[in-house]
């Protein structure tokens, strides 16, 4: 299969938005997210993107493409890259692994030059272990069991306009019990702790929230870092936004979020002729100081999260639904999500994958945290509306 190899042009971006979603909503059910401008818009944010794609007899056959980043791993911050996009045409399926693996040697190639010093990102379980052997030959460190946790299901929106696809009694009942479920859990969970007030921050709080994400991030592995240059540009960027804990004038827990555009089979899939979007709060750091973690704060976040609009005056357009990536080894975390009412998504299990540049090893034996917002493209024009 004699492939061809281009950066990024624009004069691809409406053949590669088309790719991209016959590629992500292939033979797929469930929830997938929804690009709202462009192709390229989730990486304008990002200064020097990294973007390859793969042709075929002059057709798009993958994609692959690298948002630039800080991480802290074993204790020192490391300059590299989240990828994204790792996307092949249902059409060249079988090529899967040789496609793949081109577009890889080329974003490492240009990863080096650059001195990157690590690769990291998101697979779907059940693709990660179909090309088990592209990533072990690739040279790829894992984490299993990084799944999505969804909570506060049709809470408060109403169903599809229109029931589309196969299973509509089966979403149907699922959403009909769902938002009861989460009624009953809205009851049963606690919305407040005395003397502790959970804020929605401003711009002028960002330093005091740099400092504590990366003092307190329970991922100590593996985390992303972040500065008063990187947290600026995701609050103006992507619509990066925040809830802080707080006593006494003391942070005892912040929550960054952004917002994700979402379709699916039953509101219909972006390449047919009619279909809706919903649009999720998605959380991207939820971080608590271990003398809160044990405590219900945790779950009072996680309501105010599920709230936000109402409690906080805010128009989201997310009516009340929640999403959140967390590796199952940081216990607190999961057991805060379930208890406040959160589901895990069965048939978005996942796995963390990383891998050096130059001359040094991951403990994939602890916790890692890949933000939301280097999984999905959030949808920045939600503050601006």
């Amino acid at each position: 299969m004699e492939l061809q190899i281009f950066d990024y042009d624009p004069k691809f971006d409406t053949q590669l938005i088309d790719h991209f979603y016959k590629s992500v909503f292939h033979n797929r059910d469930e929830f997938e997210y929804t690009r709202p401008n462009s192709w390229f818009q989730r990486y304008s944010s990002y200064e020097s993107p990294i973007i390859k794609i793969a042709k075929y007899r002059n057709s798009i056959v993958g994609t692959l493409g690298i948002l630039p980043c800080k991480a802290v791993i074993n204790e020192k911050i490391l300059e590299g890259g989240y990828f994204v996009d790792n996307c092949v045409s249902p059409d060249s399926s079988e090529a899967y692994d040789t496609i793949m693996s081109e577009l890889f040697k080329s974003i490492e190639k240009e990863m080096r030059f650059k001195n990157f010093e690590f690769l990291a990102g998101w697979d779907y379980l059940k693709n990660f272990e179909l090309h088990n052997d592209l990533y072990v030959n690739l040279g790829f460190s894992f984490r299993r069991g990084v799944n999505w946790f969804v909570g506060g299901l049709e809470y408060k929106r109403k169903k599809p306009k229109k029931w589309r696809g196969n299973n509509k009694i089966y979403w149907g009942s699922a959403f009909f019990i769902l938002k009861f479920y989460n009624f009953f859990k809205a009851l049963s969970t606690p919305k407040k702790i005395k003397g502790v007030s959970i804020k929605f921050a401003d711009k002028i709080d960002l330093k005091k929230i740099i400092r504590f994400l990366n003092e307190n991030h329970p991922a100590q592995e593996f985390h992303s870092f972040y500065s008063p240059e990187i947290l600026e540009q995701l609050w103006d960027l992507i619509g990066l936004r925040s809830l802080i804990a707080e006593k006494d004038n003391k942070i005892l827990g912040v929550a960054t979020f952004t917002i994700s555009t979402w379709a699916g089979l039953m509101y219909g899939k972006p390449f047919d002729k009619e279909y809706e979007e919903f649009r999720t709060i998605t959380l991207d750091e939820f971080i608590i100081s271990k003398e809160w973690i044990n405590t219900n704060l945790p779950i009072v976040m996680i309501r105010s999260l599920l709230d936000l609009d109402m409690r906080y005056q805010i128009a989201s357009g997310s009516s009340g639904f929640v999403s959140a990536i967390i590796d199952r080894g940081t216990e607190w975390m999961q057991q805060s999500f379930k208890s406040a009412g959160f589901l895990e998504a069965r048939a978005d299990f996942g796995v963390f994958l990383a891998k050096p540049l130059n001359n040094f090893s991951f403990n994939d034996e602890c916790p890692w945290s890949i933000p939301a917002r280097a999984i999905i493209a959030p949808y920045p024009d939600w503050t601006k509306e």
